[in-house]
């Protein structure tokens, strides 16, 4: 058995077990915080994120620059991640007014992530053809 008296060995067993917790939980919580300012994307409502979408709907899919995403919702993606993959609605275009050839969109699927090291900031767009249904005789 130990020399000590029994209340102090009580009072030095509490106190350095909660202070490993309370360095541990410092060090992870100041890791998280680093990692997400350094390594995670933009997330799916970012203005940057959103400019590179609308720059691809234009330029790529020839869609006009009115066209607007509106009912944004992640799909993956949290405080710690690699790339956000975001869902939207497209709208702000008369799909008559399309070029000719052009699919006719329904909704959008985004991806936001860095690449480079994190150096840089990509976003992958799909976009999902509207079903029309007509009827054939």
């Amino acid at each position: 058995m130990s020399d000590l008296p029994p209340d102090r060995r009580r009072r030095i067993g509490w106190r350095w077990p909660s202070a490993i917790i309370i360095v541990v939980a410092a060090l992870l919580t100041c890791g998280a915080i680093y990692y997400h300012r350094t390594i995670t994307p933009p997330d799916c409502t970012d203005p940057r994120t959103l400019a590179l979408v609308h720059t691809s709907l234009t330029d790529h899919f020839k869609l006009p620059d009115t066209t607007r995403l509106e009912g944004i919702r992640t799909v993956a993606g949290s405080y710690l991640a690699f790339r956000y993959v975001c869902d939207a609605q497209l709208t702000g275009f008369d799909r008559k007014a399309l070029p000719p050839g052009t699919t006719v969109p329904g909704a959008v699927r985004y991806v936001s992530h860095l690449t480079d090291g994190g150096q840089r900031h990509e976003v992958t767009v799909r976009i999902a053809p509207l079903m029309i249904m007509e009827q054939v005789w």
